[in-house]
C-alpha cells in the first residue's frame, strides 16, 4: 500500500516443506532494479511462516515490486517455481475521524428532458462538528459499473460545521449554489443512448471521512433520457408553411427536486420566449375573460399536474412561499402559470416553483406537466409533430421518474 510518503509491502515466507530450513535469503526490489530490502531468516522449522514489513520512499501507485525468497537458488526445494512474487502498490488513506456524517442533501439532475444530456445538482449536508473541504462526490452508471466524466469531484470549498455547501452567496434562489457537474458537456463526447438510465451519486467513495453513519452516502436517480434534440426554431418572416411565425410557450430546463421529510417533491423550471421580435402574451385574461377561471385577471399558461398519467390537485399558493412562486389555482383545481401583465419580452423567461405532496414515502412515481391542454393559446407548435425540428419531442411536454427512497432503493 502507498502514502504520501512512502510505500509499505507486506509479505509472508513460508517453509511448506517436510524439512527444517536454515539460512533463507529473501529479497524486494523495484522495477527500475533498485534494491529496496534483503536478509536471511536463520532459522525456519518445517511449516514455519514469518512475516515481513518493508518500506520504501517510492511514492504513489503502480509502484511494482519484485519480492524473492531463496533468490540465488541455494536451498534445494521440490518446487522451485513459487519463490518470486510480483506485486504493486494501490493508495491507502487512513480515513478523518469526524464527530458527525456527512450527507448527500437534495440531489437531482437537469437535462434530459429535451436534450440528451442530463448533469448533476446537489448539496453536501456536513452534519459534523468541524469545517471540512476536499470533501467527493462521484457518479456512476448502475448497469456498465462506470465513473461518469468529470467524476470523481473534489469540492475545494469550505463547508461549515453543521451547515450545507457549497454555497457562494446566492441563498434565495431556488438554484442557489451547490455542486453543478455536467459530465457531458463536451460536444464530442457520445451522448448516453436513449431510455431509462440509473445513476448513483456516492459521496466520499474513497471513505477519506470516518462517518458515524455510511448509509447515506449513495443517492440513486431515475433519469429517461429522450431519443434526440428538441429543437424549436422562431424567427422573423414566414414559417415552412408560408404563414409569419407565432410565439410559442415553450419549457426551458423543467426539473424537479426531491421530496423533502413530509414527501412535498418541487417542480421547477422557467416558461422561455425564443422569439426574436413578438412578446408572449399567453392567455389574456387581463383583457378578456375565460369562465373556466373566474376572477383571474392575468396572463397566463394554463397547465396539468400528471401523476402516473392521471391529473392531480397542485396546492394553491401559501404553504411555502419559497417554493410556491407565478402559479395559481382556482377554486375548482384548474392550474395556471401567471405571467408578467406585460407577458414574457423577446428572449425573455418566467420562473415557476410549485411543490405537491407524494402520497407514498418509497418506489418510482412518474410525475409529468403539459402546458396548455386546452389549446387556448395560438402557438407556433402544438403537440407532436414528426416533420417539424422537434421531431416527436413535445415542448409543451415534460415528465421525471421520482425515486421516493433514493437512499434506500437497491439498483
Amino acid at each position: 500500500m502507498s502514502s504520501n510518503t512512502s510505500v509499505t509491502i507486506y509479505f509472508t515466507v513460508a517453509n511448506a516443506g517436510a524439512a527444517d530450513a536454515h539460512n533463507v535469503a529473501w529479497k524486494v526490489v523495484r522495477a527500475d532494479g533498485s534494491l529496496v530490502a534483503q536478509d536471511v531468516i536463520s532459522s525456519m522449522p518445517s511449516g514455519a511462516t514469518v512475516p515481513l514489513i518493508v518500506s520504501d520512499g517510492a511514492q504513489g501507485v503502480n509502484q511494482t515490486f519484485t519480492v524473492s525468497v531463496d533468490p540465488d537458488g541455494l536451498i534445494a526445494e521440490s518446487h522451485e517455481d513459487n519463490n518470486t512474487m510480483t506485486i504493486t502498490s494501490v493508495y491507502v488513506t487512513t480515513a478523518v475521524p469526524l464527530n458527525g456524517d456527512l450527507a448527500l442533501n437534495g440531489v437531482h439532475n437537469h437535462g434530459a428532458v429535451y436534450a440528451q444530456d442530463p448533469s448533476f445538482h446537489l448539496f453536501i449536508a456536513n452534519n459534523s462538528d468541524q469545517d471540512l473541504s476536499g470533501i467527493t462526490v462521484t457518479v456512476r452508471d448502475e448497469a456498465s459499473g462506470e465513473t461518469l466524466t468529470g467524476f470523481p469531484y473534489s469540492e475545494g470549498t469550505i463547508i461549515p460545521a453543521h451547515a450545507i455547501g457549497p454555497r457562494n452567496g446566492h441563498a434565495g434562489s431556488a438554484e442557489e449554489d451547490g455542486l453543478f457537474v455536467s459530465p457531458w458537456a463536451n460536444s464530442s463526447l457520445p451522448k448516453p443512448s436513449a431510455g431509462r438510465h440509473v445513476y448513483h451519486v456516492i459521496l466520499d467513495p474513497d471513505n477519506h471521512f470516518s462517518e458515524t453513519n455510511e448509509g447515506n452516502n449513495d443517492w440513486r436517480l431515475v433519469v429517461n433520457v429522450p431519443a434526440g434534440y428538441g429543437f424549436w426554431p422562431l424567427q422573423n418572416g414566414n414559417d415552412l408553411t408560408g404563414n409569419t411565425y407565432k410565439t410559442d410557450v415553450m419549457f426551458e430546463d423543467p426539473h424537479f427536486h426531491p421530496a423533502d421529510t413530509q414527501r412535498y417533491i418541487t417542480f421547477h423550471g422557467w416558461l422561455h420566449n425564443f422569439h426574436p421580435s413578438k412578446t408572449l402574451v399567453g392567455h389574456d385574461l387581463i383583457n378578456t375573460s375565460d369562465p373556466a377561471y373566474p376572477g383571474v385577471s392575468k396572463r397566463i399558461v394554463p397547465f396539468v399536474l400528471k401523476r402516473e398519467g392521471v391529473p392531480v390537485a397542485v396546492p394553491a399558493p401559501g404553504y411555502d412561499p419559497n417554493r410556491q412562486i407565478n402559479y395559481g389555482v382556482t377554486a375548482d383545481g384548474k392550474a395556471y402559470f401567471i405571467l408578467l401583465d406585460t407577458g414574457i419580452a423577446v428572449n425573455s423567461r418566467r420562473e415557476y416553483l410549485f411543490i405537491v405532496q407524494e402520497p407514498q414515502s418509497i418506489g418510482e412515481v412518474n410525475y409529468s406537466i403539459d402546458l396548455d391542454p386546452d389549446n387556448v393559446i395560438d402557438e407556433q407548435y402544438e403537440g407532436t409533430d414528426s416533420t417539424r425540428p422537434g421531431g416527436s419531442l413535445d415542448n409543451n411536454h415534460a415528465s421525471w421518474v421520482v425515486v421516493m427512497d433514493p437512499l434506500g432503493t437497491s439498483g
